[in-house]
């Protein structure tokens, strides 16, 4: 008897210890994004730059707080859940990398991007039941390839989230004030970097944009 209510009160500690844990990983909101009417301006393409858009609208939220970061380290935005924000980025080759400061874990995101081209990404959270390896994944829509890689309804989930626009200087500063975390995330993010491409095929599949993945705003 003295062993089932031994059991019974760790059990109870542990469960305890799982809810706070959960409310503080999920604590952190974000000041650093600025909200949008709709996302009709944000996703106005121009001939001279290409259009990134970055939602977590899809069937796999969980309502964490994602940022992003360029390969510099610098803030490109925070994506809380049911949300979407939209940049614009010179054509050409870029990377990016997904933290959630409260666990560090990261994936990074290789594009080329013409101009005039609007290109949609999803982030899905690690925490899914279908998903181990990582705290979150850019899920980028592609054109063609496997179908198990293909969001091409991306735009349709992103009719229902809540547009903001970043501030990046707020944005920076913060990630000024957490410089080890920052450092951290990249070093680690590097590290990704440096296993995926050693692996092309996977990579194409899940972590590259193309030029041609570009669909209609």
């Amino acid at each position: 008897m003295k062993g089932l209510k031994g059991l019974l009160r760790n059990a109870a500690r542990a469960l305890i210890f799982v809810n706070v844990a959960g409310i503080a990983a999920c604590g952190r909101d974000t000041a650093y994004m600025k909200p949008l009417a709709s996302g009709e301006s944000a996703l106005r393409s121009n001939a001279q730059s290409a259009t990134l858009v970055f939602g977590q609208a899809g069937r796999m939220t969980t309502g964490r707080l994602f940022t992003i970061l360029d390969e510099n380290g610098k803030f490109v935005g925070d994506l809380p859940g049911h949300s979407a924000f939209a940049i614009s980025v010179p054509p050409g080759r870029h990377l990016f990398v997904l933290v959630s400061f409260d666990h560090r874990k990261e994936d990074i995101l290789f594009t080329e991007m013409r101009p005039g081209g609007v290109y949609y990404v999803d982030i899905i959270d690690g925490n899914h039941p279908l998903f181990e390896r990582r705290q979150g994944y850019f899920w980028p829509a592609k054109r063609g390839g496997d179908p198990q890689y293909t969001l091409s309804n991306l735009p349709e989930h992103l009719k229902e989230a809540t547009w903001n626009q970043p501030d990046v200087e707020a944005g920076n500063r913060f990630l000024e004030s957490q410089p080890a975390e920052t450092r951290e995330a990249m070093r680690d993010a590097n590290e990704v970097r440096a296993r995926e491409e050693k692996s092309p095929a996977l990579a194409t599949l899940m972590h590259t944009i193309a030029p041609d993945d570009a669909l209609p705003p």
